[in-house]
């Protein structure tokens, strides 16, 4: 019986190891997981071009606002461009999606503090699924948005940018507690994973 109670725990909660692009792309096209608890467990959260004007129900004068497109965190100066910062966070964690309604400018992501990002492509080619490694039905334009939903795993940071601004915007990420085991997204994981993508 204990060795039969040992089996069935080894079943419902196995050894993870660390989060990487393939183990996330494997999650993408396993079913069965969607009747499990992740392991892991994560939390999936957006940034957006929300209104930053619209606070609360209390204040009547923003909770109707509706400029949803051009908001983002801050603009920064590199390299002598302007970088609008969709999104900037601390990891461990993924991105999961990133949509737009009328995408911008080359998107960069920088990863883990570094200087030059992991990812840099123009907006609408990289989500319209014209970027070579990102193919359809991964990315795509459908229902008049642009969709990117190839994964990219990070292990301490990430920023999101466009070098160009006034374009609607969701970047959704999930989360992992800290400790969590994270191998980050590198171009090399396009050609390594070719096959799976």
């Amino acid at each position: 019986a204990i060795l039969a109670l040992a089996t069935t725990a080894a079943v419902l909660s196995p050894a993870v190891g660390a989060m990487t692009t393939e183990s996330l792309l494997d999650e993408m096209t396993d079913l069965k997981r969607l009747a499990t608890w992740p392991d892991p467990p994560y939390v999936t959260k957006q940034f957006s071009s929300y209104d930053r004007k619209s606070t609360s129900h209390g204040d009547f004068r923003g909770w109707f606002a509706n400029g949803d497109a051009g908001q983002y965190l801050r603009v920064e100066d590199k390299d002598g461009r302007k970088e609008h910062v969709m999104m900037d966070i601390d990891g461990p964690g993924a991105i999961v999606r990133i949509w737009s309604a009328n995408p911008k400018g080359n998107l960069r992501v920088y990863l883990d503090g570094a200087a030059k990002p992991a990812l840099e492509a123009p907006m609408t080619k990289l989500l319209g699924g014209e970027v070579p490694g990102f193919p359809k039905p991964i990315a795509g334009e459908r229902a008049r948005g642009w969709n990117l939903y190839f994964p990219i795993p990070y292990a301490k940071h990430c920023k999101v940018t466009s070098d160009e601004g006034g374009f609607y915007y969701h970047v959704n990420y999930r989360t992992w507690p800290a400790g969590t085991e994270v191998k980050s997204f590198t171009p090399d994981d396009l050609t390594r994973l070719a096959d799976k993508i």
